[in-house]
């Protein structure tokens, strides 16, 4: 399937790091199935990408 069809992320919510634990609480109350894609960190520019899935 993954060939044929886009099996893309779907849908990506940015949240503040000080909320982060009490969202990823609200989604799982709800049986809501969540993944942690990065981070966003000041920097000078450069822009990474880590193929760690």
């Amino acid at each position: 399937m993954f060939r044929v069809f886009n099996m893309g992320i779907g849908l990506v919510i940015m949240v503040p790091p000080g909320e982060k634990e009490l969202f990823e609480k609200f989604l799982s109350d709800r049986g809501e199935s969540w993944y942690l894609l990065g981070e966003i960190i000041p920097g000078g520019g450069e822009v990474v990408y880590d193929r760690s899935f």
